[in-house]
């Protein structure tokens, strides 16, 4: 019991002389950070429209969500060629 005590004690102080990484957390913060969407999504257009951007199919998606005539997508087979 006594080693237990001696032990122990020697595990705490040793632990308290360990440095305080002050990056530490860092890369969670940055993953966060990149993960963001855009809360000022005018200023990525601000020298015109983005690669992809297309009005007309845009405001057609909308349309066919709220009228509920959305297009599904095509179910595809996931079959491999040869099997036992």
């Amino acid at each position: 019991m006594r080693k237990l005590i001696i032990i122990s004690s020697a595990s705490i102080a040793l632990g308290a002389c360990v440095p305080v990484d002050k990056g530490f957390g860092e890369t969670v913060r940055l993953n966060n950070l990149r993960q963001t969407v855009n809360p000022e999504g005018t200023v990525a257009s601000a020298n015109g429209p983005l690669e992809g951007d297309n009005g007309r199919r845009a405001n057609a998606a909308v349309k066919r969500y709220e009228s509920g005539t959305v297009t599904q997508p095509s179910a595809e087979s996931t079959k491999s060629g040869g099997g036992s």
